[in-house]
């Protein structure tokens, strides 16, 4: 009597257990952001072009509240200048109640006003040097239609040398952040 074995098959070996943990485990983070959304209280400023939005960046001080129309296309590459320590400022879509109250989906889109990145190597979204407190609420990031960016959002250059330069408790909060379906992107 012999044993019916698949020819060419090498026997199942058992697998193979990881080494013991060496060394000191990772530790916790030492901070933590809290991105608990609060009504900001400081004057709203309406948005409905480009050209609006950028300004609205530039003048906005702590505390305010940026609107973009629901509805809209702000075409370019917009800057978060660096500004005084304070309450953030906020970006929000105009249907804020009208967009999911925990993780977003596709069916949240059409509350959302479009951030769209102006060719395949700009992003839609930097920051300036050492920009701080911002948030974006209800906001989708996107690429031209059949182009793949190499960034839609840039924190930061990767040039900076002291603290005081890099970009900080920036929050997206309930955004979305797309490339091209055809084309896809880059993170």
């Amino acid at each position: 009597p012999g044993q019916n074995k698949p020819p060419g098959k090498p026997p199942v070996e058992p697998p193979i257990e990881p080494p013991p943990a060496t060394g000191p485990l990772p530790e916790l983070p030492r901070t933590q952001v809290d991105v608990t959304y609060v009504n900001p209280t400081g004057t709203t400023i309406p948005v409905r072009d480009s050209l609006q939005l950028q300004q609205a960046l530039n003048t906005a001080l702590p505390g305010q509240l940026i609107v973009a129309d629901y509805s809209g296309t702000y075409q370019g590459t917009f800057s978060l200048p660096k500004k005084p320590e304070g309450a953030p400022i906020y970006v929000v879509t105009s249907a804020l109640s009208m967009i999911s109250a925990g993780r977003v989906s596709p069916a949240d889109s059409g509350a959302m006003p479009k951030l769209i990145a102006p060719d395949p190597t700009s992003p839609a979204l930097y920051t300036a040097a050492g920009a701080h407190d911002y948030r974006f609420v209800g906001i989708s990031f996107e690429c031209q239609t059949g182009e793949a960016n190499s960034g839609l959002i840039r924190l930061g250059t990767g040039s900076e040398t002291v603290a005081a330069d890099f970009p900080s408790r920036i929050i997206l909060d309930r955004c979305a952040v797309r490339g091209d379906s055809a084309s896809g992107g880059r993170r």
